[in-house]
């Protein structure tokens, strides 16, 4: 009788373990990060470090566990992007995601350029070939995310041209799509950071803006560079920092000293984060979920409804 129930408990426990192992990606659910890079040296002489590469080691093995339709990076996954060693972290996540038949979608940030950015493209390219440096749209149920470069002028100054013809285009053409609800705009630098160590981009402000304030369906505005977690809302729209993949931490600006009404009331260092979205039929359900101080995890520690 006990080798019967302990028969039964095996095959009951082999197939909930299969069952996870050949789990359908959430078809609704999607995932934001940005700066996963782990710190220079030079770095270091300007901010503390706290457990940084633990930090982003936790935060991807985290999301490899997630089922979820598609995860975006906002930039700055390594370091140096010429320097191949320094991939070998993203490389081995990027291969648990293709075990798991998850997409990933990034855009470039600044430190994949760094020092010599043409080889540092070529290797963001060998591991994306599908990005366009133009943006690319990736439609999740009835909503559509926008990805940008926000390195303005590179590779030359055609690029501006070039993807703000595009993303005029894509803006108008998802406004008038009545399957889409609403749209998630993404790039590496923020239009609106309190950081004391990197500023508002004004080309992020003059180039990408306007077209995401006109449109009625856009409403969210995700960005990275600055390395924490900051929530604004400007021109009656949700702009959201994101940049605490790991990179060192940013301290911010607050109370009067502060640029924008933040409306996290967090440290001026922000932990280690990851975003979580839900896409429903009738709104963004957006949490934000950070890396414990032990490290022993993560926990949704700021969560908002967005309504179409």
């Amino acid at each position: 009788m006990h080798r019967y129930f302990h028969m039964i408990w095996l095959l009951s426990f082999l197939w909930t373990l299969n069952a996870l192992c050949h789990a359908e990606p959430h078809p609704d659910r999607i995932i934001f990060l940005s700066d996963t890079q782990d710190p220079l040296w030079f770095e270091r002489l300007i901010l503390s470090g706290n457990s940084n590469v633990e930090a982003s080691e936790l935060i991807l093995n985290q999301i490899i566990r997630e089922d979820v339709a598609a995860i975006f990076h906002l930039g700055d996954m390594v370091s140096i992007g010429y320097d191949q060693e320094g991939w070998y972290r993203i490389d081995q996540f990027l291969l648990q995601l293709k075990k798991r038949q998850i997409p990933l979608y990034a855009t470039l940030g600044n430190h994949e350029l760094f020092l010599f950015p043409d080889h540092g493209a070529e290797a963001f390219m060998k591991r994306f070939p599908a990005y366009e440096p133009r943006g690319y749209l990736v439609r999740v149920g009835p909503a559509a995310i926008i990805i940008l470069n926000s390195n303005f002028g590179y590779p030359d100054d055609d690029q501006i041209t070039q993807q703000q013809s595009w993303y005029e285009h894509v803006l108008d053409s998802c406004q008038q799509d009545s399957s889409i609800r609403t749209i998630i705009v993404g790039c590496h630098h923020p239009p609106f950071t309190n950081s004391k160590i990197v500023s508002p981009n004004e080309d992020v402000q003059r180039f990408l803006l306007p077209g995401f304030i006109r449109n009625s369906k856009t409403k969210l505005f995700l960005s990275g560079h600055s390395h924490a977690f900051e929530h604004f809302s400007e021109y009656g729209k949700d702009f959201m920092v994101i940049g605490g993949g790991g990179g060192l931490q940013h301290p911010l600006a607050l109370g009067n000293e502060a640029k924008y009404k933040d409306h996290f009331s967090g440290p001026d260092k922000r932990g280690f984060h990851f975003l979580t979205c839900v896409v429903t039929g009738d709104s963004l359900k957006v949490n934000i979920n950070m890396v414990t101080e032990d490290l022993s995890g993560v926990e949704v520690i700021y969560s908002i409804d967005i309504g179409y």
